[in-house]
């Protein structure tokens, strides 16, 4: 850290050094342009003037005449012009003029110069061939005035003002040395360079030793940001306000699988976050660049969730959490958090499924604690009992009993829910109206990872319409369908019955075998409908004749079988007989409106006289029924023995 310090504040002096010599430069450049422009202008101003002497001092010696003038004339006004330069010796330490004329392509100076030999400034010099002359000389005697930065007859660089005398077809140069120009300011750039480093250089010292501290904790604060950041699970992106990434964590480089930092810094975030191509569930989730152009538009915190993809392409659901950075009240970025939420939400996704199984089955769902206390109930639940869940929430599911069911059936059953973990089975339980219902219920237990159980599920079904319908089947089983009487098999199970109990008690029981006198011949002419409905009404009657104890079965077709069980005598089947055989009589009348009549033939068997099994009294019965029809029907006949009908 100390060497981060330290390497700070020097890149800090060495930029201050640069700005500061730049300052300096620019500076003295910008007064050293202006300078040299006002050097030039006035270099200008004096050639002029030397050129208006010179010209002044020609037209004196032509006594003002004009020209053509002779050489005799032009002598006279250069010995003159001489002796006005006699005793000059230039300007500065370099500086001088120069008077020369053209002759034949060659140029002749006037004036000696100066740099060359004190003593021939008196003295003409030679002539120079036109293209050897320094070219300010060559511009005046072409008739052109101005300045410019050239080589001298020395080759030294000077600053050097040209102007023609055209009265005398002379050209005056008057130039000076730019070493000499530049002199002073190269003085002062290294003065002021000089003093400025000093003076950043105290200013520096001063500097670290008032910010280190400061630095160092900035510096501690920076360290624990990145211990933060890198501490985190969730990836953390930064951008700037154009969408490419300036920094990441190390939760963001594996959340997208790459492997350094450098691999992402630069990169747009539409390439850093990639998305899969994806159809169905994610088909219209927010893209990427909409995510970026709604947080450039807005500025502000944003929230999505959507899919993404690593380097391997494994796809997940991450939630994005946009932050904008601002700094002097503008917005240069945003901090990007992104979490993998695939679990939590397919978690969630579990939790909303069993949450609408729950909510939808048609089950009652029954949850309580391990006090069976109940916390939570089902839609089903409160249908099947009747009871909201408002009102059931604290109690003990024992409030539903019915009271069919003894102790020991519940004790048993929550011996097999402690001891196996489950039980199955039928609890009649009451309804909030009071009805009783049968349930088929399943309850288990719900233990934690220690073994211990916390709570216990039940779940309910109501089968009363089961039952009904097992009712139902059982009385079709048993019972004629069409009349409603019990059939054969019913029958024959009451009559064993009968007899066990006529065995034990010591009494007697009567069978009585019915028939329907001419019932064909209605079924050939009204049809089976009045033939049914004569049946019907037959079964009806007979009902209204008997004790509860006693049994009126349909055989089949017409025939009838009465069981009377626990009678004192034969007449009391007998008188039985007569009244069934009188109500038969009376007329029937149809629901279309017709008008039947049939007679009955009735044969009587009885327990123990004419048999001691059921096999045996109905035949008997039967054969005693088959006696009173030959005996023209509408009678009444006991089983009697004999050689000719039956014989035992």
């Amino acid at each position: 850290m100390r060497f981060s310090l330290y390497k700070s504040t020097h890149m800090l002096i060495a930029i201050l050094v640069t700005v500061m010599l730049i300052v300096i430069i620019t500076t003295i450049q910008q007064l050293y342009e202006t300078a040299f422009q006002h050097a030039s202008e006035r270099l200008t101003e004096t050639v002029g003037s030397q050129a208006q002497l010179i010209e002044s001092i020609t037209f004196s010696a032509l006594e003002g005449k004009a020209k053509p003038y002779s050489a005799e004339t032009e002598a006279t006004a250069l010995a003159l012009l001489l002796n006005t330069y006699k005793d000059h010796r230039g300007f500065g330490d370099t500086g001088e003029f120069a008077l020369a004329k053209q002759i034949n392509g060659n140029i002749e100076f006037l004036l000696g110069h100066l740099h060359t030999s004190p003593d021939n400034i008196h003295n003409q010099t030679r002539l120079y061939q036109y293209e050897n002359v320094a070219i300010p000389m060559q511009l005046a005697l072409a008739g052109k005035s101005g300045t410019l930065v050239t080589e001298d007859y020395r080759g030294v660089q000077v600053l050097a003002a040209y102007q023609p005398i055209k009265l005398l077809n002379y050209g005056i140069v008057a130039k000076i040395d730019l070493a000499e120009f530049r002199k002073p300011f190269i003085r002062a750039s290294v003065i002021s360079i000089s003093i400025g480093v000093i003076l950043i250089f105290i200013g520096a010292i001063g500097f670290h030793l008032i910010t280190t501290p400061l630095l160092n904790r900035i510096h501690r604060s920076e360290y624990r940001m990145r211990l933060l950041l890198n501490s985190t699970a969730d990836g953390v992106f930064g951008i700037n306000i154009a969408g490419h990434c300036t920094f990441t964590n190390i939760a963001g480089l594996k959340l997208f699988g790459y492997s350094e930092k450098k691999l992402l810094l630069g990169k747009p975030l539409v390439e850093v976050l990639k998305q899969p191509e994806l159809s169905g569930v994610y088909a219209d989730d927010t893209s990427v660049q909409t995510i970026l152009k709604a947080f450039q538009a807005t500025q502000k915190d944003l929230h999505y969730e959507i899919p993404l993809s690593d380097q391997s392409d494994r796809n997940f659901i991450a939630e994005i959490r946009l932050s904008p950075i601002v700094k002097d009240d503008r917005c240069i970025g945003a901090v990007i958090l992104i979490a993998d939420i695939t679990q939590q939400r397919e978690a969630q996704a579990q939790k909303l499924l069993a949450r609408t199984v729950y909510e939808n089955i048609e089950e009652g769902i029954i949850v309580t604690n391990a006090n069976t206390e109940i916390v939570s109930v089902n839609s089903a639940f409160q249908q099947i009992t009747g009871y909201q869940q408002e009102e059931v929430l604290g109690r003990n599911p024992r409030f539903l009993k019915s009271g069919q069911q003894d102790q020991s059936f519940y004790a048993s059953m929550w011996q097999q829910i402690i001891k196996e973990g489950c039980w199955k089975g039928v609890i009649w339980n009451k309804k909030k109206s009071g009805e009783i219902i049968p349930l088929w219920s399943s309850i288990s237990s719900v233990k934690n990872p220690a073994g211990k159980i916390t709570h216990f599920v039940g779940a309910i079904s109501d089968i009363s319409a089961l039952k009904a319908k097992e009712e139902m089947l059982e009385h079709m089983a048993h019972h004629d369908p069409l009349t409603g009487l019990p059939n054969r098999l019913l029958l024959d199970a009451r009559f064993e019955l009968s007899l066990q109990n006529s065995a034990r008690r010591n009494s007697k029981l009567a069978v009585l075998f019915i028939d329907l006198d001419y019932f064909k011949e209605i079924n050939d002419q009204y049809g089976h409908k009045a033939g049914d409905q004569l049946l019907i009404e037959t079964a009806q009657r007979l009902r209204k004749l008997l004790r509860e104890e006693d049994t009126v079965s349909r055989l089949g077709g017409d025939e009838f079988v009465i069981l009377l069980p626990d009678i004192n005598n034969t007449t009391s089947a007998l008188e039985l007989a007569e009244k069934i055989k009188q109500s038969i009589k009376r007329n029937f009348t149809t629901e279309d409106g017709l008008t039947l009549k049939v007679d009955s033939s009735i044969g009587i068997a009885l327990y123990p006289d004419h048999g001691r099994d059921t096999s045996s009294l109905l035949s008997r019965a039967d054969h005693a029924m088959y006696i009173a029809k030959k005996k023209g029907k509408n009678c009444i006949s006991f089983f009697q023995y004999d050689n000719t009908d039956e014989t035992d």
